[in-house]
């Protein structure tokens, strides 16, 4: 098996995360990192601790953001939100699989981002005065008044990991200045959400920019990517579809039209796909398969007629290039679904589903490449939960 460090993977495996493309990945020392940072409270573990005997370093930390997410109609679904991730100790990746999962996985967020889904509550927990939510075979969700945490602690049973979770809430402390009054004894204040509008942090403007997004839940609201939902929790053994989603399809750096179109789309274990035979003309209902019906017929999905060029499900990452047939702009406005890729999970597990870094599109001479200049990339995070 290939052991890697930790901090190439965790962002994939992280309890409820969702990744950017230009989020800043902290390089060692992570203590620093932690320390210097001053938008909200930051907890941590110290550089290194104990748990069941076993000494776990301080292995990864960054930051990641989401923007604001709004309906084809403008009104705001999402104010735009960060997080900060912690990884404690290294995994090895298993032979024939992309990813593996960390020893200790810790998420804080500022108080105002959105709650834990009651879908995924399992039960409740009183940890150092506040009701904490035990979700996903013993991990803990805790709101505070200062942050929201999630902990994702390993366990031979689901009571050992909510031990587990219990034990590092109760031994978490102050990193940086924002929370230097939190000491490892120290109760923590319950939330109390009904200051966060009063206090400006939610809702944020919508976002300026066109840019991509991953749509968990396709079928919720009015349809595909209309709200785009980041997370979502599904049953082992669904099969689970995904809508590719431009937003904000009128504004630059799309401008409402677009004529070539190239998404890579990674996911990790526990999801996998199937690809779709190849008709070898324009593949416009492979997978992943392209919204002909809403971007029109005017698209060819494999230019060269041959397996070689023909969208792919598997393996990950997952590739599809379309372009118009004469080459000019198609027009496009609101959030517009591009394509549905769809997967499958047969067990258990915490997954995400990204951009690949050569995902980008053409509107008339402009190309914008996920991730560098103007164009932003949003993934999704999918929880599998045993049936």
């Amino acid at each position: 098996m290939k052991r890697i460090s930790v901090g190439a993977v965790f962002v994939g495996l992280l309890v409820l995360g969702t990744a950017c493309r230009d989020s800043a990945v902290a390089e060692p020392p992570f203590a620093q990192t932690l320390q210097t940072f001053d938008e909200f409270p930051i907890v941590w573990l110290g550089e290194s601790f104990d748990l069941d005997g076993k000494s776990l370093e301080l292995t990864g930390a960054r930051k990641t953001c989401s923007p604001a997410l709004s309906a084809s109609d403008g009104e705001l679904i999402r104010p735009a939100e960060c997080s900060f991730f912690l990884a404690y100790g290294d995994c090895e990746i298993p032979a024939g699989q992309t990813s593996c999962r960390v020893p200790v996985s810790i998420k804080i967020e500022p108080p105002c981002n959105a709650p834990l889904s009651n879908d995924v509550k399992e039960d409740a927990v009183q940890v150092r005065n506040v009701d904490a939510v035990v979700y996903s075979e013993g991990a803990l969700y805790v709101e505070t008044a200062e942050f929201l945490i999630s902990i994702s602690p390993p366990g031979a049973t689901d009571k050992e990991t909510l031990e587990n979770s219990i034990f590092i809430a109760e031994h978490l402390y102050g990193a940086n200045d924002k929370a230097s009054a939190l000491g490892p004894d120290t109760s923590f204040r319950p939330s109390d959400r009904s200051t966060c509008e009063e206090s400006g942090e939610s809702p944020a403007a919508s976002p300026s920019t066109a840019y991509l997004a991953i749509d968990a839940a396709p079928a919720n609201g009015s349809g595909p990517c209309d709200p785009v939902d980041a997370s979502y929790t599904v049953p082992a053994g669904a099969t689970l579809p995904v809508a590719l989603c431009l937003v904000n399809a009128a504004v630059y750096p799309v401008n409402g039209g677009i004529n070539t179109v190239t998404l890579t789309i990674s996911y990790t274990s526990p999801l996998s796909a199937i690809n779709a035979p190849s008709d070898l003309l324009t593949d416009l209902s492979a997978n992943p398969d392209w919204n002909e019906s809403g971007l029109g017929p005017v698209w060819d999905c494999n230019l060269l007629n041959a397996s070689a060029t023909a969208p792919r499900a598997a393996p990950s990452p997952a590739h599809i290039t379309c372009n118009t047939v004469s080459l000019s702009d198609q027009p496009v406005s609101g959030n517009a679904l591009l394509a549905t890729l769809t997967l499958g999970a047969a067990s258990a597990g915490i997954a995400t589903v990204d951009w690949g870094t050569d995902t980008s599109l053409l509107a008339g001479a402009l190309e914008s490449i996920c991730g560098i200049g103007d164009l932003e990339c949003v993934g999704a995070t999918l929880s599998v939960v045993p049936q």
